[in-house]
This record gives structure tokens, C-alpha cells and sequence, in this order.
């Protein structure tokens, strides 16, 4: 029997599984209560999870709008990311818009 030249090849998942992912993320949170070791271990998770990233962590919000970085895995990160004109200092990091 000959193989059909046109047929389309199976490609093989080689991306990071999500749902696994998500599980596991779902179950350090049900774990831990408190934020700091929680985002600490969810940024390992990540970097573990996902190949293709070079850093994975959290930025949060203080009382005046601005960023100061939070728990991470990978090279060093500004400490503060300022608003400007008092606009969220996350919308140029995420596209988030309001």
C-alpha cells in the first residue's frame, strides 16, 4: 500500500501542557495562604512549565498606582515601574486598558 504524499503529517504537542499547568497552580493556592511564597512557587511552576520563557514573576500594585516587583524566577527586573500622570503602570506591560 502506498503512502498518500498529500496527507497531512500529525504534529506532535512540544508546547507546555496548560491544563496540567493550571492544576498544578490550583493546588499550590489551596496549599499556601499566604501571597509571597504563593507567587514565589507559581513563578518557579512557570519557569519549570514553560521552555520557552526567560522570566516569570509578579508585579504589584501599591497604594498609589505604581509597580514594585514581586516574586520572580529569572534575570534581574527594575524594582519600580512608575504611572505616569497617574495612569495604571501595568496598561503598557499587559495592553490592559481602563
Amino acid at each position: 500500500m502506498q503512502e498518500n504524499p498529500s496527507a497531512p503529517t500529525p504534529v506532535a504537542r512540544s508546547g507546555p501542557d496548560y491544563v496540567l499547568l493550571r492544576r498544578q497552580a490550583a493546588a499550590l493556592a489551596a496549599e499556601e495562604k499566604h501571597m509571597v511564597p504563593l507567587l514565589s512557587n507559581l513563578s518557579a511552576l512557570l519557569m519549570e512549565g514553560m521552555e520557552a520563557l526567560n522570566w516569570a514573576g509578579f508585579y504589584l500594585v501599591t497604594g498609589d498606582g505604581n509597580l514594585v516587583l514581586g516574586p520572580f524566577q529569572g534575570k534581574p527586573e527594575p524594582a519600580f515601574i512608575f504611572s505616569a500622570d497617574g495612569a495604571y503602570a501595568a496598561q503598557p506591560l499587559c495592553g490592559m486598558r481602563h
